[in-house]
């Protein structure tokens, strides 16, 4: 959460050092160039019946269009995780690591929720008046 706090300041400094390296112009029309490759990910890989015959085509879907919607943001360091996005062996790589990191996401409703032991047991019972 804290990187997510610098990521405008890591965008502005890596604009500025590519900006001396490369020139204005050039890293105005690379932005511009990545936001159509962004652009063209998101609508080129639109969902096809043939992508569920494979297990790893969603997979595959799901990268492209996250990848795609990093290129869009105008920015070097959200460029470069796209293009490591679009790299096919990373993906793998990155589909192994991701699932331990969210294990537990979507807290109660999560597909791993387990119950605290500290919590006490409820015995949920109904009332009824026998001498009425």
């Amino acid at each position: 959460m804290k990187l997510l706090l610098f990521f405008p300041i890591i965008e502005i400094i890596l604009l500025v050092l590519f900006g001396d390296i490369f020139g204005f112009l050039n890293v105005i029309l690379w932005i511009i160039f990545s936001a159509i490759v962004g652009f063209w990910l998101l609508i080129n890989s639109s969902g096809n019946i043939e992508l569920i015959k494979d297990i790893n085509k969603p997979l595959d879907w799901i990268f492209k269009k996250v990848s795609g919607v990093l290129m869009i943001i105008p920015g070097f360091a959200t460029d470069f995780l796209g293009i490591f996005l679009l790299v096919k062996p990373l993906r793998g790589v990155i589909w192994k690591i991701m699932p331990n990191n969210f294990k537990n996401f979507g807290g109660e409703f999560g597909y791993n929720f387990k119950k605290k032991n500290n919590e006490k047991n409820i015995t949920d019972v109904e009332y009824k008046n026998l001498d009425e």
